[in-house]
């Protein structure tokens, strides 16, 4: 028996012929046209701009100054800090509202809260020590003044005219 070569499919076939077509339009190019290959192998490399250097630069200098001058129109100026009588006001009338949280606790429970978290909620920078006999100490700060109540004092007296000086703070 002969045996016979084995026949090519007909996708094959169509595979090799377009494969050779494109060969040849590789290498010889097409009516009027160069060859691909050398139209790409013909340009120029790219030039690159020299306005993103440039502009790299510009708003790398922008930056630097804005970091470092810190402008008005960019970053508003810190308001004044409050006089020490306006915050001594607004310290003690902070002070007395926790004192009254202490104090409805107490008459609600019969007994002083743990913390002032547990009376109801507490303010920022204000510190409370309540004693075995059942007064407690209320210590407060507010910018450089420093303030402290003892349960055993007169709360009006400690609040003064608190009130007073923080509704006229606007002509102080």
């Amino acid at each position: 028996m002969s045996e016979r070569p084995p026949t090519a499919r007909p996708e094959q076939e169509t595979k090799r012929a377009l494969y050779e077509a494109f060969d040849q339009v590789l290498r010889e190019g097409v009516e009027g046209h160069p060859p691909l290959a050398s139209a790409s192998a013909g340009r120029r490399p790219r030039r690159r701009s020299r306005l993103l250097p440039l502009s790299l630069a510009l708003l790398a200098l922008l930056g630097g100054y804005v970091l470092v001058a810190r402008p008005d129109w960019l970053f508003p100026p810190a308001p004044p800090a409050e006089p020490a009588t306006v915050q001594e006001a607004g310290l003690r009338i902070a002070m007395f509202m926790q004192v009254q949280r202490v104090e409805m606790f107490r008459g609600a429970n019969g007994r002083l809260p743990a913390t002032l978290e547990e009376s109801g909620g507490a303010l920022r920078n204000l510190s409370y020590h309540p004693t075995a006999a059942g007064t407690y100490r209320l210590e407060g700060t507010a910018g450089a003044v420093t303030l402290s109540y003892a349960s055993t004092e007169s709360l009006s007296d400690f609040l003064g005219n608190s009130y007073g000086v923080l509704v006229q703070r606007g002509s102080l």
